[in-house]
């Protein structure tokens, strides 16, 4: 038997083990990195609010990034709880960035 063939006939455990694949057991607790990023998200918001951002759009201009990518930081939401590098470089290039920003951003 091939195909769906065997799918069809029984072997549904084979079949399942082969299409789930393992993932190793998550933790409950963030790892103290992870903490950190969020804590830099939350600092970049706080540092676009002092400098006078206050909309999405000004935010997003004033980074040099999307406005999806500002919201993510913005509301500390960023799937990985990081800036990518190249996202953080793409700041760091913006000549419009506000200092406050751009030193929370070189410290870390």
């Amino acid at each position: 038997m091939r195909g769906w063939a065997m799918v069809l006939a029984g072997a549904p455990n084979e079949m399942a083990a082969i299409n789930k694949p393992h993932r190793g057991p998550r933790s409950k607790y963030p790892s103290v990195k992870s903490v950190d990023d969020t804590d830099l998200l939350r600092r970049l918001a706080t540092a676009l609010a002092a400098a006078g951002y206050d909309t999405l759009d000004e935010q997003a201009k004033a980074l040099g990034i999307h406005r999806s990518t500002a919201w993510t930081i913005v509301t500390c939401k960023h799937k990985l709880g990081r800036l990518n590098i190249k996202t953080r470089q793409k700041m760091l290039n913006n000549p419009h960035l506000p200092p406050g920003v751009r030193a929370i951003l070189q410290d870390n």
